[in-house]
């Protein structure tokens, strides 16, 4: 019984000191960036222009809560490409572990949105393959293509190992199911969405 309570106190102890570390590594990382991130986990890789009023390729976000292994990249450069992407990241959003956030042209996540774990949301592909091509070669080798802007409204939930691509609106109030993989998908109504492709499932 005593080992028992002493390991009890041992958790809640460790369990404090990982949360006043991610409370640590967030207001630094408000300090560096200008964002303002409310929890940050292990091996947060954040890749965008620190926000100042002067800077129209970024957005100033609201708060955010990220967890373990997450990266949120806005591309400037890819190979000899420039690119002016317009990342905004609304309030109270919480990304879960290993989600990765990738924009080069316009990518508006809006308020209060839960994002599971693994989940990848980006506005390109390394290249096009929407025309056959005789040609094949490594995809990092291509340029980046089928670009189209993204943005999921407020109040959406998007379920563990979604991916969301290019093209896609989805407005306030939906649920992406897990595993689902959403493109050129738009939505007007709150709705349960899934599948591959990804398409309406029930109107709530």
């Amino acid at each position: 019984m005593f080992v028992y309570s002493l390991r009890l106190k041992l958790n809640l102890i460790i369990s404090l000191l990982s949360k006043v570390r991610r409370k640590s590594k967030a207001k630094f990382l408000v300090l560096l960036s200008g964002y303002d991130f409310k929890m940050v986990g292990k091996n947060f890789k954040l890749n965008v222009k620190p926000y100042s009023a002067k800077n129209n390729t970024s957005s100033k976000w609201g708060s955010i809560r990220v967890g373990d292994n997450c990266w949120i990249e806005a591309v400037y450069n890819y190979g000899d490409e420039k690119f002016e992407p317009y990342l905004y990241i609304g309030d109270r959003i919480c990304l879960s572990d290993n989600v990765h956030i990738s924009c080069v042209s316009c990518l508006i996540l809006e308020n209060d949105i839960l994002i599971g774990s693994k989940v990848y949301i980006g506005d390109h592909s390394h290249g096009s393959y929407k025309v056959c091509s005789p040609k094949i070669e490594p995809p990092a080798n291509k340029p980046l293509g089928d670009i189209a802007p993204i943005k999921i409204g407020n109040c959406c939930w998007i379920g563990d190992n979604a991916v969301i691509l290019a093209g896609s609106e989805i407005c306030d109030g939906c649920v992406i199911a897990a595993n689902s993989v959403v493109k050129d998908l738009k939505v007007d109504k709150p709705c349960l969405i899934g599948g591959v492709p990804a398409k309406v499932i029930k109107v709530f």
